[in-house]
């Protein structure tokens, strides 16, 4: 039953996008690009036994940018590959991702030449790696079971040069839990935490 009802929401969250791109205005511009970039995350637990450290990733993929008919507006829609590492009481994994941020953007500045803007919005994610992570110890065992979709929100502030190149910096904010952890330790007392993370990214754009 949990699986059919992630699956829906997933299917909800497709024909959400498709039908907003829809409706966008007939006379909003258009560009496509190729985002890429770095991130720092921070995996933080609801208790404070587990360790936690920040661990660097990257992410890559195409990008849309829609400039609307209001002087400063614009929306832009990104399907991101993202791979982080994250740490669990000492044990380092990776987790692999495909995201898809939908940011409001306002800017400002010096027409094609250079320009400002800052954007927010909310960020869809869904596992595409391992989903549980286990590992032993001397007093038992650690499990981390990864959640299969996450919702989070990004805020940020960008610059564009030449109507072609942007950088920006977000920070992701997590609305949803990132995963269970759950561990034994030396006196065999089983232990159970939530998880939750968040990010940086540093990025840059090509737009064509």
């Amino acid at each position: 039953m949990n699986k059919i009802f992630r699956r829906s929401w997933q299917q909800v969250i497709v024909l959400s996008l498709m039908g907003w791109l829809l409706v966008l205005p007939a006379d909003a511009g258009v560009r496509v690009g190729l985002k890429g970039g770095v991130q720092t995350s921070q995996m933080t637990f609801s208790s404070d036994d587990l360790s936690e450290s920040n661990r660097m990733g990257f992410m890559v993929g195409p990008t849309v940018k829609f400039s609307l008919p209001l002087v400063g507006l614009g929306v832009d829609v990104s399907a991101l590959y993202d791979q982080r590492e994250l740490k669990a009481n000492d044990n380092t994994f990776t987790q692999k991702s495909l995201s898809f941020p939908i940011n409001a953007r306002y800017g400002f500045g010096l027409g094609s030449l250079c320009d400002f803007y800052f954007a927010a919005g909310p960020q869809f994610s869904f596992n595409v790696g391992d989903n549980l992570v286990d590992w032993a110890t001397d007093g038992g065992y650690n499990e981390l079971s990864l959640k299969s979709s996450m919702l989070s929100i990004n805020v940020g502030v960008g610059v564009g040069i030449a109507n072609h190149l942007e950088g920006s910096v977000y920070y992701n904010i997590p609305i949803t839990k990132t995963g269970d952890f759950t561990w034994k330790d030396a006196t065999n007392t089983l232990q159970e935490t939530t998880s939750r993370t968040n990010a940086w990214y540093l990025s840059v754009t090509y737009f064509f």
